[in-house]
């Protein structure tokens, strides 16, 4: 019998995934795969409709969620044959953060604090990343020398690059073989990075706390 997720379990499926996906754009890139960098992308949406929209038990959202699968599967497939990059990458970033923005109600959701909900936050911290990578690859389309150290290439060779590039900044690690130039990029650079701080060191650190207090609560 098929298991079907619930709010009290979905993030720890929904972040191994992540990974797991983040992994496979990052193979795809290093095979060269233009078909297998379009596939993990539909996955990510996929992965995110199961794992965050699926546990949503208002029903009249269950056309929106298939609807945006759909979408997400047409605006690929155009983007494969008429290179309408700047269509997907625009969904895409909607999508992302429409489903961040369900996965933090359910994070901040009742006063309780489990398990679930500190990995819903890390599977949140996951997803800004990809916002980010989302919103450098728009930049790099409309600007294509607005960051330095970018291959020259289609975006969607672009697009694993500043996925690491986002991550690098939302950690604050700054290897420096990629560079935002442009004034835009670079507004999102610093924003990105502050942003990651804060979140990690209020929203999570937060949480775990209050987990940790009431383990050891019920424990005495």
């Amino acid at each position: 019998m098929r298991r079907r997720l619930t709010e009290h379990d979905n993030f720890g499926y929904l972040t191994v995934a992540l990974v797991v996906l983040l992994f496979g754009t990052a193979l795809a890139d290093e095979l060269g795969l233009k078909l297998g960098q379009l596939l993990v992308q539909l996955a990510i949406v996929a992965t995110l409709a199961i794992g965050v929209w699926g546990t949503n038990r208002r029903t009249h959202w269950f056309r929106t969620r298939l609807g945006l699968i759909l979408a997400s599967l047409v605006v690929i497939l155009l983007g494969r044959w008429l290179e309408t990059a700047l269509l997907w990458l625009l969904l895409l970033l909607g999508y992302l953060i429409l489903t961040s923005w369900l996965a933090m109600e359910q994070v901040l959701r009742g006063d309780s604090v489990d398990w679930n909900k500190i990995v819903g936050a890390v599977c949140v911290y996951l997803l800004m990343g990809l916002i980010w990578a989302t919103l450098y690859m728009l930049i790099a389309l409309i600007e294509p020398s607005a960051f330095a150290g970018l291959r020259p290439g289609p975006w969607y060779q672009g697009f694993p690059e500043l996925v690491y590039f986002s991550f690098i900044t939302l950690t604050t690690v700054g290897y420096g073989d990629i560079a935002p130039v442009s004034s835009l990029a670079r507004f999102f650079a610093f924003i990105e990075a502050v942003v990651g701080q804060f979140y990690l060191a209020i929203l999570v650190a937060s949480l775990v706390g209050i987990r940790l207090a009431d383990w050891r609560g019920n424990g005495d």
